[in-house]
C-alpha cells in the first residue's frame, strides 16, 4: 500500500513541477520534499536517487528563474533523503 502512495506522490510531484507558474512556492517545496521523505521511508526507497534527479531535472528545464525551488528542494535531498548503500 506504501508502495503504491510513494509512486503516485512521485507522478504527482512531476506533475505539479510541469505547471507554471506554481502556485505557492512553499507549498511546492514542501510537496517535493514530503515525496522525497516517504521514498525514503518506503519499500522502494532505493528510487529516491530517481525520483530526486527527476524532479531537479524538472526544475532545470523550466524557462522561469527557480534557483531557490532548486537550492531548498536539493537541500531537502541532501538533509533529508540520506540512504545507506551497502557494497
Amino acid at each position: 500500500m506504501h508502495k503504491m502512495l510513494v509512486i503516485h506522490l512521485g507522478k504527482c510531484t512531476l506533475s505539479l513541477l510541469g505547471r507554471m507558474p506554481f502556485p505557492d512556492r512553499h507549498l511546492v517545496i514542501l510537496f517535493c520534499c514530503t515525496t522525497l521523505t516517504e521514498y525514503v521511508k518506503s519499500p522502494i526507497r532505493d528510487q529516491v536517487y530517481k525520483i530526486a534527479l527527476r524532479t531537479c531535472s524538472s526544475l532545470f528545464t523550466l524557462l522561469d528563474n527557480n534557483s531557490s525551488y532548486i537550492m531548498d528542494i536539493l537541500n531537502c535531498v541532501v538533509h533529508k533523503c540520506k540512504v545507506s548503500i551497502a557494497i
